[in-house]
């Protein structure tokens, strides 16, 4: 019984390191992004804007547009892309999320929805960004 205890402890305790890592990934990225943005004509309005417990990485204004920017970055490709977690889901919440946005800012412009990939690999990083990865008529 004790073995499993600390079994279930080591386990835990690497699922929290592999968590802190995934974070510590994800702020560099976003840290990334945003300089790649800003260098290419973007404007960022609101970083991490968290309007209740849900959260958009970027708002930013681009040739007009208000553009809802979603940052997601992986360490590697063996699961996939990471453009490729931007899936129906994620997309139905960034719809909402940006909708309110919409409202309690009183934009009236166009909105679209880019999404911003990062691969890190040994302190070099690939950035690949999909300006209008979707839009609101498809869903």
């Amino acid at each position: 019984m004790a073995y499993v205890k600390v079994l279930r402890s080591v386990l835990n305790h690497r699922s929290l390191e592999s968590r802190q890592k995934a974070k510590e990934l994800g702020v560099e990225g976003e840290r990334i992004a945003n300089q790649w943005l800003t260098e290419h004509g973007y404007t960022i309005i609101e970083n991490n804007y968290q309007p209740k417990k849900h959260e958009i990485d970027l708002v930013a204004i681009e040739g007009g547009d208000l553009v809802i920017i979603e940052v997601k970055t992986r360490s590697d490709t063996s699961f996939g892309r990471p453009e490729d977690a931007v899936d129906h889901r994620k997309r139905q919440y960034l719809i909402r999320m940006a909708n309110q946005y919409v409202r309690s800012h009183h934009w009236l412009g166009n909105t679209r929805f880019d999404v911003v990939s990062i691969v890190m690999h040994d302190g070099q990083h690939e950035i690949n960004v999909i300006k209008n990865a979707f839009n609101v008529m498809s869903y």
